[in-house]
């Protein structure tokens, strides 16, 4: 069997293996480790598929052999790859990392046969292996040990997060204060025994560095709290299910993956100096491991854990814009969204069916993410204490108001539903509740609803698997004792040929766009009566926002405003858009509706009425310019909404300038520069205005159509909620500013 023939389960778990495409992590001197690691003693150990209770410490698991120190392979999928429901992450933990005691106890798997891999993952649940303390300080090497001189108390342990050295600071019981340091080579494996608050008597070893290993180990089981997090949803979809408690099981009926294969002990903070973008590209893009592996799971629930997961996926799933709108977005908003407007990924193919609920959570890493309670940026908590200041008072006085754990951008406000301070106002309370969140009951709900519409059910005490068949457990290469409880899984599975195509479709932005003559080509002009300051006011706060939450709902699909500089010219429009609709017709049927003449009226707020301002369907350009009448000169179906459109506004003053204009225009039409797949013009006067679109990859090549350029704009994406009831601010609607408004699209949204 060819490399593109056997199941895609199969050869991910290869490709995903050997990797070793990134240089960060597998040049000559990787950043991080080497760790403790083990291989099992047999291929398939019995313990390993039992289930482990989640208790508070560590608890024996099995023997293992030690095979010393070793970088951390990548990793792939936890748990049932048919799993209903799958949480989507950036990247692997790696707690051995850090400068404490029990980080020296972890140790990772490196095996040495695929088939005790596949078991490994296969099982993998919420645990990470251990040893215990004891047999770390029985196997550190006597040389290089760093020895207390005296007796005394750790005050701080500070790990420089970028070379292997730590800076140990103490008091020793004759009041000295001390500071310590410790460094260890690339090849060493280092022990910090000190920490924070602890005693030390005099020759006690406060860091040192671990032997070669070798033998057997006992390997302990210690629960992780990134993988334990859902586990409360789901214990709360029991409860709302009537299923019996504990029945739903992480590893199960939760698979967990990372959109990168490699462990770091971090992703966002600078100071790991991790070129994301480069990672990212190699495994999310360029090898496509975890969208692979999403169309052959085909789960029915789709978690995001966190906005940085959300954002690269989307980065490298563009045939899904509205992702890349929602990654945009705070994301406990998303949170609410998502939990309440079902809204779903869907992926057809020939053996894959993927119909997935999108659901946005939380970082599992932090605990208070998951605590019922107030969550408000900065920027919202600011506005609170300038509409509330007497109640924001009241919240600091009574230190109610701290920052949060997973963010200094985020301000968390102790307080509940129906426990209030009494001397908050009534105005200051209902502000505050609509920033309240239950992120437990919030997901498990969601998930309740899928139950309830049949995306979601019991078999047994089981969910029941997601669509397809799999080859994981039981193939040509090796049979897992215990088999393959799931009967559905017999069926025909994904071939790595078929998961490769999809995940590139999936990856590569769809070139189809409505029809170059169903765009609304406006040119407004300010109410004479207006200011420019209220002008734009009327604009930035009502009118954009309103264009796209009152006309998607009947056939918007993309837009573009743009505020002509005022000092231009005073015969140029003030305001220039491109207004698409689905097609002609459906911009026809929205005028007739109560909506449609209301957003129609609404122009009357802000622009001067016809003709001064107006809009027109374009027409295909044949070689002849009429004045006022805008024109397409390419027939291709654009999707305006995605890539990069420039407006140019220019003066083309005599004929001369037009006929080099008409010339320009029909070398454009033969043979368009490359990534140029729009492009719309009108004459207004003396005034040449025309949008180029760029797909994004190309960028914009250089236009020059002749006469005298005035302004040259290109778009800048600016996500905007179809949430009707949702607090939109003004948009950053700006002098020779043009903004592309994104949001998800109604067949984007499966309506």
């Amino acid at each position: 069997m060819n490399e593109f023939d056997q199941p895609t389960e199969l050869a991910l778990l290869d490709e995903t293996r050997g990797c070793r495409e990134c240089k960060w992590f597998w040049g000559p001197t990787p950043p991080y480790g080497p760790f403790p690691s083990f291989d099992f003693e047999t291929d398939f150990p019995p313990e390993v598929p039992k289930q482990l209770p989640v208790l508070s410490s560590s608890q024996p698991w099995l023997r293992a052999v030690d095979t010393g120190p070793g970088q951390i392979d990548p990793a792939i999928l936890h748990g049932c790859r048919k799993a209903p429901i799958m949480t989507l992450g950036i990247n692997p933990n790696m707690g051995g990392f850090f400068a404490t005691p029990d980080a020296a106890c972890y140790t990772y798997p490196r095996f040495s046969k695929a088939a005790s891999y596949a078991y490994y993952y296969r099982h993998r649940s919420v645990f990470q292996e251990v040893v215990g303390r004891d047999v770390i300080r029985s196997r550190l090497d006597e040389d290089g040990r760093l020895l207390a001189p005296a007796a005394g108390i750790t005050r701080q342990v500070v790990r420089s997060d970028s070379h292997r050295w730590v800076q140990i600071q103490v008091t020793y019981d004759d009041g000295r204060d001390s500071s310590l340091e410790f460094a260890w080579g690339a090849d060493q494996v280092p022990v910090i025994a000190a920490k924070r608050g602890n005693r030390f008597a005099a020759h006690d070893a406060l860091a040192g560095r671990l032997g070669k290993g070798g033998g057997s180990a006992e390997l302990l089981a210690t629960s992780v709290g990134y993988y334990v997090r859902f586990q409360g949803v789901l214990r709360e979809l029991e409860r709302l299910a009537g299923w019996p408690n504990e029945t739903l099981r992480i590893g199960e009926d939760v698979s967990q993956g990372d959109l990168v294969a490699c462990a770091s002990p971090g992703w966002l903070k600078a100071n790991y100096d991790i070129p994301q973008a480069r990672i990212s590209e190699n495994c999310a893009g360029n090898k496509r491991f975890i969208l692979r592996q999403l169309l052959q799971s085909q789960p029915r629930v789709l978690v995001f854990v966190g906005r940085s997961a959300l954002a690269m996926f989307a980065e490298h799933a563009p045939a899904a814009p509205w992702l890349r709108e929602w990654a945009e977005r705070d994301i406990f908003h998303l949170l609410r969204e998502t939990t309440t407007r079902p809204t779903y990924l869907e992926i057809e193919g020939q053996d894959v069916r993927l119909r997935a609920r999108v659901l946005c959570a939380p970082h599992f890493s932090y605990a208070d993410n998951y605590e019922p309670g107030v969550r408000m940026s900065r920027a919202a908590w600011q506005a609170f204490e300038a509409d509330h200041p007497s109640d924001a008072a009241v919240l600091r006085a009574q230190k109610l108001v701290l920052p949060a754990e997973s963010s200094e951008d985020l301000i968390a406000v102790q307080l509940q539903p129906d426990a209030a301070p009494p001397a908050l106002t009534e105005q200051g309370r209902t502000a505050l509740m609509a920033h309240y969140y239950a992120p437990i009951q919030m997901l498990a709900s969601a998930l309740y609803a899928e139950t309830q519409s049949g995306q979601l059910e019991l078999s047994g005490d089981r969910l029941a698997r997601a669509p397809g068949g799999c080859r994981f457990c039981v193939n040509d290469r090796w049979a897992f004792p215990e088999g393959c409880p799931y009967p559905s899984a017999a069926g025909a599975t994904v071939s790595n040929a078929e998961s490769l195509r999809l995940a590139s479709a999936l990856g590569t932005s769809t070139p189809d766009g409505p029809p170059p003559d169903a765009v609304r080509v406006w040119r407004g002009s300010k109410r004479a009566d207006l200011s420019d300051q209220d002008f734009v006011s009327a604009l930035a706060r009502m009118f954009v926002p309103a264009t796209v939450q009152m006309m998607e709902p009947l056939g918007l699909v993309a837009y573009l405003p743009s505020l002509v500089p005022i000092e231009l010219d005073p015969a140029l429009p003030s305001e220039l858009a491109l207004v698409f609709y689905r097609s002609k017709e459906v911009y026809a049927e929205a005028t007739k509706t109560p909506s449609g003449r209301a957003y129609g009226a609404l122009h009357a707020q802000a622009f001067a009425a016809w003709p001064q301002s107006r809009s027109d369907f374009p027409v295909r350009f044949e070689g002849a310019i009429e004045q006022s009448t805008p024109y397409f000169a390419l027939d291709t179906r654009a999707n305006w909404q995605q890539g990069l459109t420039e407006l140019s506004i220019a003066r083309v003053d005599d004929a001369a300038g037009l006929a080099e204009l008409g010339h320009f225009l029909s070398e454009l039409r033969r043979a368009p520069p490359p990534g140029l797949n729009g492009y719309i013009f009108v004459l207004e006067g003396p005034f040449l205005i025309r949008w180029a679109h760029f797909d994004r990859a190309s960028g914009a090549s250089e236009l020059n159509e002749g006469g005298l350029r005035l302004l040259t704009s290109r778009s800048a994406d600016h996500p905007i909620s179809l949430d009707v009831s949702a607090q939109v601010g003004p948009v950053p609607f700006e002098s020779g500013k043009t903004l592309n408004l994104t949001f998800r699209r109604a067949a984007e949204r499966g309506v």
